[in-house]
């Protein structure tokens, strides 16, 4: 790992793993005498652990199980999570700028506060997700599912939600200037108070959406309605 540091400075060898599952083994002694797979690669096993505060600027944890785990206020800019498993994973007010959580599973996972400006988070599932008061000003997150996610507050700013599923979430208060939510599912999800300046909704789902106080100032976008009419 590169730039991987944890509080002590290290990484203890008993969170080394090779392989994965519940049949993997901890890695100790000489590389040349640890188990290896021709077809699986090595991969890291951080389940339930603190890493609370760390420093894991540009980290590679691509394909990372971190089932579980406490990085709040974790300083993890640019670090690579493609892959990775963060479902429940505590993430609150955490640095993931310009960080890659492309296809990462963070279900359920606490991003409160978190910054994500930048991000890439194409295909991530947040399903249930809380990411209140979140900034993820300029993120990608094409084709995420953020379905009954906690989106309360958030920033959008200029960020991309092609193709994104937001059924049931909670936008209220958020902002979505400029963002591109073309093509996205937003059934039933709330958007009372969100501020939808100049926001792209072309072709998007908005059946059963909760409008109430929204600020739409100069949009630009086509909605499409229950009975398919634009």
């Amino acid at each position: 790992m590169r730039n991987c540091l944890t509080k002590t400075g290290r990484w203890p060898r008993s969170w080394r793993a090779i392989g994965s599952g519940s049949g993997a083994k901890e890695a100790s002694g000489p590389a040349s005498e640890r188990p290896t797979s021709s077809s699986q690669p090595e991969r890291v096993l951080l389940d339930r652990a603190d890493l609370s505060g760390a420093i894991l600027v540009n980290a590679d944890l691509r394909e990372t199980s971190l089932i579980g785990t406490t990085l709040k206020k974790t300083n993890l800019k640019g670090a690579s999570l493609r892959g990775a498993g963060l479902i429940g994973a505590n993430l609150a007010q955490a640095i993931l700028r310009e960080a890659d959580l492309s296809k990462a599973d963070l279900r359920e996972a606490n991003l409160n506060g978190a910054v994500l400006r930048e991000g890439i988070l194409d295909s991530a599932s947040l399903y249930g997700a809380s990411l209140k008061d979140a900034n993820l000003v300029g993120a990608n997150l094409g084709k995420a599912l953020l379905k009954r996610a906690d989106l309360a507050n958030v920033d959008f700013s200029r960020a991309n939600l092609f193709g994104a599923d937001l059924e049931e979430a909670d936008l209220s208060g958020a902002t979505l200037a400029d963002a591109n939510l073309s093509g996205s599912r937003l059934v039933r999800a709330k958007l009372n108070r969100a501020s939808l300046a100049k926001a792209n909704l072309h072709g998007a789902d908005l059946t059963g959406a909760d409008f109430t106080e929204q600020t739409w100032k100069e949009p630009t976008c086509r909605i499409r309605l229950s009975n398919g009419a634009f």
